[in-house]
């Protein structure tokens, strides 16, 4: 049987057209009239209205925060009062389409329900500080879409073996015991791609083939493919196998700066990738710096630097996504005998 899948974008539309229709109220989903959204056109807020659970109607359930307010419609919306969750802010607009795909896909009813819904993801968030920048932002998309499209039948075998292991502060982002993986996302497109390095270990073997993986992912204000749309397409895929997976994920994402549920971390968006990224055999003919050339004068200390992908054709393993991790071993050992 084929379960519809919502998402965030998919909320956006509903909402587009409601307003294309000077407001008027629009059904959510496949949700036979128990969900309703609405672009209110009189002052730009938008509207959910769910379907109340027995004996609701009498309860005095609500609350209000900072741009959401929830409450017991006082008319009857299209024939029954409803629970509605009110929300003034734009800036919580996407974070709001998230929570709305979730009611959704769980096909959750009720003002108690949805209100406590609201109510946690609201506090969550009042009291995190934001440590996410768009630079780590930018290192973190480029780990995700590594995982995702490259890896998707693995993903869980990733997490439960923790070999994403980049969020733990080690030298290498993905570490196994037959291979390791280093990330890089440029912010900007150029010929040749550059790519910041932040060490001199970073590109050093320790014992076991090295290779990195090089991504351009350009920022934008809006649109594009979200960080937080990334995040949720992985937890789809981790939650056909448990709970405890997806809450692992969860705990890696934090670890990365990265705020579950917090909508200031639907700002990082990102051009689609024109390639889908390529994978180096990092070895002596690689562009690097790596301890060893480090310089005798104790005035003069290499740490972070750059480096061109120039003159490493031949060291590019020539994969496609949807590959796996063996594979990467095999195509590394393949270039380096």
């Amino acid at each position: 049987m084929v379960t519809d899948v919502y998402t965030a974008s998919s909320m956006e539309g509903y909402f587009s057209h409601s307003q294309d229709n000077d407001g008027d109220y629009c059904i959510a989903g496949l949700s036979d009239g128990h969900h309703l959204v609405q672009n209110r056109n009189s002052d730009g807020h938008r509207l959910l209205f769910t379907t109340l659970d027995e004996g609701e109607i009498e309860s005095d359930l609500s609350w209000v925060s900072r741009g959401i307010e929830c409450y017991i419609s006082p008319d009857q919306v299209v024939g029954e009062r409803r629970c509605v969750v009110e929300c003034s802010d734009p800036m919580f607009f996407p974070a709001m389409n998230r929570l709305i795909a979730t009611i959704l896909q769980e096909d959750i009813t009720g003002a108690e329900n949805v209100i406590s819904l609201f109510r946690g993801e609201r506090l969550f968030w009042s009291n995190i500080p934001n440590l996410m920048t768009l630079e780590k932002a930018t290192g973190l998309f480029g780990e995700l879409y590594f995982m995702f499209k490259w890896l998707p039948k693995q993903l869980p075998y990733i997490i439960i073996n923790e070999i994403w292991t980049g969020p733990l502060g080690t030298s290498k982002d993905f570490n196994s015991d037959q291979l390791q993986i280093e990330v890089k996302t440029a912010m900007s497109q150029s010929n040749p791609t550059q790519h910041k390095i932040s060490s001199l270990y970073q590109l050093l073997e320790e014992g076991r083939p090295l290779v990195l993986f090089s991504l351009v992912a350009q920022p934008v204000e809006s649109g594009g493919e979200s960080l937080c749309d990334l995040a949720e397409s992985i937890i789809c895929i981790l939650n056909e196998h448990s709970d405890d997976l997806v809450e692992k994920f969860k705990d890696l994402l934090e670890e990365n700066d990265y705020i579950y549920g917090d909508p200031r971390m639907e700002q990082y968006c990102f051009i689609p990738p024109i390639v889908d990224g390529n994978l180096f055999a990092v070895t002596d003919h690689f562009p690097r710096l790596v301890p060893d050339d480090d310089v005798d004068d104790d005035r003069i200390h290499l740490e972070s630097y750059r480096i061109s992908l120039s003159g490493v054709d031949d060291l590019n393993l020539n994969l496609s996504p949807e590959t796996s991790l063996d594979a990467i071993v095999s195509a590394y050992n393949l270039i380096t005998q």
